[in-house]
């Protein structure tokens, strides 16, 4: 009866004032944000801004166009290009005018796309139903689905565990899909084009890759150009080789040669599918059996969406990087949800953030989640890959503690996770956690990478028996 009553106690305090599960709370805080900083974020301009915009647009534009090769083949022709560069332009302004959280990037990512031909496949083959219907359907409710994890604070308690391996491994998920896409645009020009024209296209996408890479070293030449053409170099790298690149195909002899090029509409601003004639879906006209059971597909986009905006969120506002404006993980979830549904209406693909890192971490599980990440990738179980990692959350916390000692775990964690580890919430409170700075913020006496903490030196651990 005590362990009901306690049960019962933990749940209604969870939605008090300050209660985890309180409605709108963090909300509210975004929103308070928000107003004190929106007009800084549009006088503050410089040289590194339009930079940035112009690397921005390059690298989300073509991973888009690259997708949407795929999916105007694998959609039977329901989206294509138009659809594409809409979602990311039309998410992106949106985004840029209501979005709090700093450095969001939005476009068409791998994981959806690789959803979006299954759902198409089932409905087509299987099913027998429009497929712009039952994926409006599926975005609708994944887009109330992630304003109600907002209201709820989802971030506080999803987020809890995430550590920077969680990042890295997801990031890795996104970078295997690019790369496996690319290799299926190149074996559809072998099908499609003569052999000159498939080794011109080789070329094209190595050299887009291998003089991106060289100029992104530019500042660090010896000094045989100024300091500032080499900055510019280095700062315009993907723009400059994505130029060079695609003009050379139409330099002297080479423009002889066929060219496997994207399906746009001849009529300007159309849907790409012939026939479709406006930028809506008539999604009311689906079966109602059919509307629940789009539940099954927007939930696994919530989940997809939600975990890589949370983790694009999360490393884009990394200590490292020295942001010092408050982030927004509910507001943009709410923007997020709204830009969704929005897109299911319209029948374009909707546009979520991408991750970006480089790997490092546990050596021995890095390889051998690289090689689950491969396999998994180049399956139909590639969209649930967020689920895989959330399940890894209870293995943490109930498995790897049998495995290692606390002290082991605890300097390891210090080391991988974002702000704090997982292991001992009630160790920090023990420890003084609860302590308040000046400012109004916990204290936090945890160190980072490359230090020991007065408990670690108290307890004595053996680095030696620490995992890589």
């Amino acid at each position: 009866m005590s362990t009901r009553t306690s049960r019962v106690s933990k749940t209604i305090s969870a939605f008090r004032k300050d209660g985890i599960l309180r409605p709108f709370r963090l909300l509210s805080q975004d929103l308070h944000n928000f107003s004190t900083r929106y007009i800084s974020d549009w006088t503050v301009f410089n040289q590194l801004v339009f930079a940035s915009a112009v690397y921005v647009f390059f690298t989300n534009i073509l991973p888009g166009l690259t997708f949407a090769s795929d999916l105007y083949v694998l959609t039977g022709e329901n989206w294509g290009a138009i659809e594409v560069i809409f979602s990311t332009g039309l998410c992106g302004v949106i985004f840029s005018l209501f979005s709090i959280q700093p450095l969001t990037i939005l476009g068409v990512t791998g994981p959806f796309s690789v959803l979006a031909e299954n759902i198409y496949t089932l409905c087509n083959d299987s099913f027998g139903i429009d497929f712009l219907q039952f994926m409006a359907w599926s975005l609708i409710h994944a887009g109330w689905m992630h304003v109600f994890l907002a209201i709820f604070n989802a971030h506080d308690w999803t987020m809890l565990y995430v550590t920077e391996f969680s990042c890295e491994i997801f990031s890795l998920l996104n970078s295997i899909i690019y790369f496996h896409k690319a290799v299926q645009e190149l074996e559809r020009a072998h099908a499609n084009l003569d052999l000159a024209s498939f080794l011109c296209a080789i070329i094209g996408a190595v050299g887009t890759f291998e003089l991106a890479l060289f100029l992104t070293y530019a500042e660090r030449w010896p000094p045989i150009l100024h300091r500032y053409v080499r900055l510019g170099l280095r700062e315009y790298a993907a723009a400059i080789s994505i130029i060079f690149f695609i003009g050379i195909p139409y330099a002297g002899e080479l423009h002889q040669l066929d060219k496997d090029r994207l399906y746009t509409s001849s009529q300007a601003f159309r849907p790409t599918k012939p026939g479709r004639e406006h930028f809506y879906v008539r999604f009311w006209e689906l079966p109602v059996g059919w509307v629940f059971a789009a539940l099954v597909p927007g939930a696994i986009i919530t989940i997809l969406f939600f975990f890589d905006h949370e983790i694009s969120g999360i490393i884009c506002t990394i200590n490292r990087y020295g942001v010092r404006k408050p982030t927004g993980y509910a507001q943009d979830i709410v923007l997020l949800g709204l830009t969704t549904a929005l897109c299911g209406i319209l029948g374009i693909p909707p546009s979520n953030g991408p991750s970006y890192w480089h790997i490092h971490g546990y050596t021995l599980f890095q390889i051998l989640a690289t090689v689950v990440v491969f396999v998994v990738t180049l399956t139909k179980g590639g969209p649930a890959f967020p689920v895989l990692i959330i399940l890894l959350v209870p293995f943490r916390l109930l498995a790897m503690g049998r495995i290692w000692n606390k002290d082991v775990l605890r300097y390891v964690d210090r080391w991988a996770c974002r702000d704090g580890c997982p292991e001992g919430n009630v160790d920090d409170r023990q420890l003084g956690m609860n302590e308040m700075s000046d400012d109004g913020f916990p204290v936090d006496h945890r160190t980072r990478s490359g230090e020991d903490s007065e408990v670690e030196k108290g307890t004595g651990i053996d680095k030696s028996q620490i995992p890589s």
